[in-house]
């Protein structure tokens, strides 16, 4: 049978560690010596540090060389998000429910969600029933040893950890065991440093989310949908509150993407985002386990397709993310074979769309020997919109600058203004391009795009001619009137060098009044009319005489 890597991830990660005697598998009823219930924190923590008796020394993390995608989603994989309420139950909420449940859903293993509450009731027993927490190995064992019951089969809820399961439940819970678990690291004396970082992505892209040990800090407690990932600096002057145990399920270059076991109402809907500066100076261990014992070969499946979206003649470059996809041997859009597809390993394949017929979505696909991937997010044909044009209106010489904003703009290859080339395109992103209009006649006229051999329609632009002046006349010796056509858009007239006040306009008047000019009589100045589209000057043998 074929496993998710795991043997090579921990080639860079000490393996041969020591692990405490679980509790007995009798079966047994023991009333605690307390509710359990912590009456000062809001949630259960939980986590233990290491001590002298786990055995379990200091190991850092080692820098990996091997290359990783930019950013890994493991989330679609992930279980219902539970709360341990203020039971510190958090190792087995994270190992042992969030975890195991991960890889049930992942390779099609039934049983999900897995009870926390069978593993923790025998690390209380182990522990002098005191709901004291319990450390990162007594989650991995558990399943590893002897396998995890379902909460359909144990009842007991998500707070009873003084019942412990009985025989009929420990044979269930051998249906449902690991084949194996490593820590990354474990560095509770100093920070673990760059090494976490790459400890950590090189796990969850080799499709292994990560049980993270953390410290708790009120930053923490007060995670929502809106923070930003919590860093380093949130937490520097901060109490500690205890220890913490979550699950890693997604990176990008911010940092880490967690699962924790507050509840829905906690963070990001029971998520949220640590940056990676805060992992590497704050995470204490790090730990990851195999799928099940008993796993055949999953179906590739697929995470995330970057980009969703492409234009209808087809040739985007899709990446692909996911697991299992070292063995597909196809990768189809809709009904249609990709143009071709590369796999790179078993987390990336890259693909190049093939051309479609119509606009929207197609289901994404990718198969195999042992199955097929679906995409949950289709990919979509676009082509491009356009949603404004600005300005709306230039001047007939041309050389207006039309800036165009919608969607799908990178496809475009050519505009025209009126039936004419533009003289310049620049697409600036997907969503704007700009374009200098040609030299045209006044009116209103199409502008379009060119995509391949199409044309689309992206809305009107008018030409509007620049100014004329015909004669002038002077009603008064200190007003004159200027007579032609496109005055209407006159922004200044200028005598020489001196700007008159324009008293009134119309589209072939503009009435203004004369400035002073401190010179020699009888002088003759220019006169010029200047609009946004053009500027008009009077013919020498019309100059204004002073």
């Amino acid at each position: 049978m074929k496993r998710l890597p795991f043997v090579a991830l921990l080639s860079a990660v000490a393996m041969a560690v020591a692990v405490p005697a679980t509790a007995s598998a009798a079966s047994s009823t023991i009333k605690p010596t307390s509710a359990g219930r912590s009456t000062t924190q809001s949630h259960g923590f939980g986590l233990l540090p290491p001590t002298h008796a786990v055995n379990r020394p200091a190991q850092r993390p080692r820098l990996a060389a091997a290359p990783v995608p930019a950013a890994v989603d493991l989330t679609p994989w992930t279980v219902p998000v539970g709360d341990q309420g203020q039971v510190n139950s958090c190792v087995t909420w994270s190992i042992d429910y969030a975890m195991l449940g991960w890889y049930s859903r992942r390779e099609g293993h039934a049983g999900a969600p897995f009870a926390p509450m069978y593993a923790y009731s025998q690390i209380q027993a182990s522990h002098g029933w005191s709901d004291g927490g319990a450390y990162v190995q007594d989650g991995l064992q558990i399943a590893e040893q002897q396998g995890i019951d379902t909460q359909a089969d144990y009842p007991q809820g998500n707070y009873n950890w003084w019942t412990l399961p009985t025989p009929a439940q420990h044979v269930a819970a051998a249906a449902n065991r690991t084949l194996g678990s490593a820590f990354l690291y474990q560095s509770w004396s100093q920070p673990p440093g760059d090494g976490a970082r790459s400890a950590i992505e090189q796990s969850v892209a080799a499709g292994h989310p990560v049980a993270l040990s953390i410290p708790v800090y009120p930053a923490f407690e007060t995670l929502s949908p809106t923070s930003t990932p919590l860093s380093a600096a949130d937490v520097a002057s901060s109490s500690l509150l205890g220890y913490h145990e979550v699950l890693i399920v997604g990176y990008d270059a911010s940092g880490v993407r967690i699962q924790n076991s507050w509840g829905t109402s906690w963070g990001d809907h029971g998520f949220a985002d640590l940056a990676w500066d805060f992992v590497d100076g704050y995470s204490t261990d790090a730990s990851v386990m195999t799928g099940f014992a008993d796993v055949a070969t999953p179906a590739p499946a697929i995470a995330s397709v970057t980009p969703a979206s492409g234009p209808l003649a087809g040739g985007t470059t899709v990446t692909i993310h996911g697991l299992g996809l070292a063995t597909v041997d196809a990768v189809t859009f809709g009904t249609a074979p990709a143009a071709s597809f590369t796999v790179v390993d078993d987390t990336t394949i890259v693909a190049t769309a093939p051309p479609a017929a119509a606009e929207g979505a197609v289901q994404l696909q990718v198969s195999g020997p042992t199955g097929t991937g679906t995409a949950a997010t289709p990919f979509t044909y676009v082509s491009p919109q356009v949603t404004s044009l600005l300005p709306p209106v230039g001047a007939t010489r041309g050389g207006t600058s039309l800036t165009l904003t919608g969607s799908a703009l990178q496809q475009v290859t050519g505009a025209t203004v009126g039936g004419l080339p533009v003289t310049s395109l620049e697409v600036l992103d997907d969503s704007t391009l700009r374009i200098v209009t040609p030299a045209h006649v006044a009116g209103t006229v199409d502008v379009a795009l060119q995509v391949g051999a199409d044309s689309i329609p992206a809305g009107s632009f008018r030409y509007v001619a620049g100014p004329d002046v015909r004669w002038v006349t002077r009603p008064s010796s200190r007003v004159i009137v200027l007579h032609g056509s496109g005055l209407l858009a006159a922004t200044t007239v200028i005598f020489g060098r001196h700007p008159a006040r324009i008293i009134a306009r119309t589209d072939r008047t503009i009435r203004v009044l004369v400035p002073l000019h401190a010179g020699a009589h009888r002088v003759r100045v220019q006169v010029r009319v200047a609009t946004p589209y053009g500027t008009a000057v009077i013919t020498p043998r019309a100059r204004f005489r002073y």
